[in-house]
């Protein structure tokens, strides 16, 4: 539905992420993301997104970030959980 109030704050800022996910495409690489947001800050994932996207890789998002003891714990899991994967070749 284009005509839908709010669609257009879903659409990357800028080309640049793009682009680089391109090339990471390109070169077999695969973009995961962490991404810690500031409680009532902003962060452009829409643009971050495109990187895990194009890829292949993942967009782990933890908002509200204050660096509480669970909130390490949560992530330092997460990290653990992803770097246990085996990596996928061709």
């Amino acid at each position: 539905q284009p005509n839908r109030p709010g669609k257009e704050s879903l659409a990357p800022a800028t080309r640049q992420y793009k682009d680089l996910a391109t090339e990471c495409s390109r070169l077999q690489i695969a973009c995961d993301l962490f991404v810690a947001g500031a409680a009532g800050g902003f962060g452009d994932l829409a643009s971050l997104g495109c990187l895990s996207r194009y890829t292949g890789g993942t967009l782990r998002h933890y908002p509200a970030w204050q660096s509480t003891p669970e909130q390490i714990m949560q992530v330092a899991g997460d990290l653990s959980q992803h770097l246990a994967l085996l990596p996928g070749w061709e």
